[in-house]
């Protein structure tokens, strides 16, 4: 799946992309990214200057925090192609956007699921301290950023209702906090372009594959898993197998 999708930025997506410095092979301005230990191999490859097109999963969003400001001071523009989930919506975009250098190229699956601010509110009352000692740094940065987009806390608020969760809980795993969600109705909520502008108070050139009914159909089978669950635009697209494949099951949020 990956494969493929780096297949396909790369014939349709990448325009001017590319280095054309004479005397060394091209360098192709494109990351995938986990945010995590192995993506500096990744960053030693870029080559400073114009944009950079950049597609993630998510990860640790610490990690996401540290490579976006390192984007953002090597290149003119970050492009968000084909999806950017998780830490990767939270932290790079936010950020990219706080600075004007984002833009959204080939209408991207930009998605947000549960972040440490929601599993705090989800939390029973008796595991309340413990969360917060557990995601006090990334409670932190997540809510300077909020703050630091003309966006609200109140997102937190409308993003847990989004998502449905009604409980989490918090344990400590060899000395490591390990949060889990109870039950959650959807996987990710997908707001539209005029959501991250009003909603979140992101500025950026470009839309995001929410607009679009048809954008969704087509690509959420695409990096998907089976009984996977997004809501977008007043509908729930829920993944679902069929003779082999992946399909969307769509109806009413």
């Amino acid at each position: 799946m990956l494969q493929f999708m780096l297949a396909a930025i790369l014939s349709s997506s990448l325009g001017g992309a590319i280095s054309s410095q004479a005397g060394a092979p091209p360098v192709t301005k494109v990351a995938f990214l986990r945010f995590d230990e192995t993506d500096q191999r990744i960053l030693d490859r870029l080559e400073p200057g114009g944009t950079v097109i950049v597609f993630s999963p998510g990860g640790d969003p610490l990690v996401a925090a540290q490579t976006s400001d390192w984007l953002l001071s090597n290149f003119d523009r970050v492009d968000i192609a084909a999806f950017c989930l998780s830490s990767c919506a939270e932290i790079l975009v936010r950020k990219a956007s706080i600075q004007s250098k984002l833009h959204f190229r080939e209408m991207p699956i930009v998605g947000f699921h549960h972040n440490s601010l929601i599993f705090g509110e989800l939390v029973d009352e008796e595991q309340k301290l413990q969360a917060q000692r557990c995601f006090r740094d990334t409670d932190t940065l997540l809510a300077e950023l909020i703050r630091g987009s003309n966006g609200s806390l109140e997102i937190v608020e409308i993003q847990m209702e989004k998502l449905g969760s009604t409980r989490a809980s918090v344990s400590l795993n060899a000395g490591s906090c390990e949060g889990r969600y109870v039950a959650p109705t959807h996987n990710y909520w997908l707001p539209t372009s005029s959501q991250l502008r009003a909603l979140y108070g992101l500025g950026f050139t470009g839309s995001v594959c929410a607009d679009s009914f048809e954008c969704l159909t087509e690509k959420l089978p695409q990096f998907g898993k089976k009984g996977q669950s997004f809501v977008a635009a007043g509908r729930t697209y829920r993944l679902v197998e069929n003779d082999g494949a992946i399909e969307v099951k769509v109806s009413a949020e």
